[in-house]
């Protein structure tokens, strides 16, 4: 009974903002409009820069889980701002790209709030973030909001795990990878370079 009146409101308020809502170009191209889509990919298609994942000094990186250099170029598009939406069949990396946006972003001091319809969803993204150790930082509300005590000890927990990092310096490991990163750009250039028949 509670859900569905829940439900009812929210509908009502969607209902009440459906103006607003269809103004919005992130929403209306969500929704599938085309002109919407087109304004979004010219307005945000060019800001990033595609050699970031092989221009980002190694201390200035923050994955938690192996990428591949599309999932990078996804965190750097989060970092800059962008729109996008992240598809994929089961099993491509959504959520570990998720996670290590997340990762990412709190590295830099921002707040993450992320959504999903359906628990599984919420779930992945959590387990990926557990196994690295950031179970701390997560606070999970997907069944609706905690009472007050509850969310206190949620809150103290998170200040406590955030007081208790201390800043990784790993200078020997950063220069090895930046060494092996520069040699395979290398190759990468060399293998793509026209030459002479």
């Amino acid at each position: 009974m509670c859900n569905v009146g829940l439900h009812r409101r929210g509908a009502s308020e969607i209902e009440d903002n459906l103006a607003a809502l269809a103004d919005h170009d992130l929403i209306a191209a969500v929704a599938g409009d085309g002109d919407a889509r087109v304004l979004l990919r010219s307005d945000h298609s060019h800001n990033v820069d595609p050699s970031l994942p092989d221009a980002t000094p190694p201390a200035d990186e923050y994955l938690v889980l192996d990428a591949d250099s599309s999932q990078n170029r996804a965190v750097n598009a989060a970092l800059a701002g962008e729109s996008f939406v992240l598809q994929g069949p089961p099993g491509t990396g959504k959520s570990q790209t998720i996670a290590n946006v997340i990762a990412t972003m709190m590295a830099r001091g921002r707040s993450v709030l992320f959504v999903a319809e359906k628990r599984a969803a919420i779930d992945a993204v959590t387990k990926r973030l557990t196994s690295v150790g950031l179970e701390g930082f997560v606070m999970d509300f997907h069944g609706g909001t905690p009472r007050r005590r509850e969310l206190a000890r949620l809150l103290d927990e998170s200040l406590a795990a955030i007081a208790a990092v201390s800043p990784a310096d790993q200078p020997e490991l950063h220069q090895r990878l930046e060494e092996s990163r520069t040699a395979l750009s290398g190759y990468a250039r060399a293998l793509h370079r026209e030459r002479d028949p």
